[in-house]
């Protein structure tokens, strides 16, 4: 985990500058919010829609966020975000 860089000179790494999707703090995560249609809506809620409502594939919906973000979103984060849901769905993730 890094430390922050309290009174030190910058070591070329930081990249404040850089715009990203807004980020939020949540637990143990971050919380990302991409626009759709004029939206902002949070990533994982847009991924779990498209998963469990329009029933699209994780491929699908990792290409799709790729083009919304305009950077390559991993099948990870998608796969991350239904993952969890998905066990408990079906029953396969509880213990007797």
């Amino acid at each position: 985990m890094a430390k922050a860089n309290k009174g030190k000179p910058a070591t070329g790494k930081d990249k404040s500058n850089v715009e990203e999707p807004k980020e939020k703090k949540q637990g143990r995560g971050r919380k990302v919010f991409i626009t759709v249609k004029g939206k902002e809506v949070a990533r994982v809620d847009y991924i779990r829609a498209r998963f469990f409502d329009d029933g699209a594939t994780r491929s699908e919906i990792a290409k799709e966020l790729t083009e919304i973000q305009g950077k390559t979103v991993p099948y990870q984060i998608v796969f991350q975000a239904t993952k969890k849901v998905d066990t408990e769905v079906d029953g396969h993730g509880e213990e007797e």
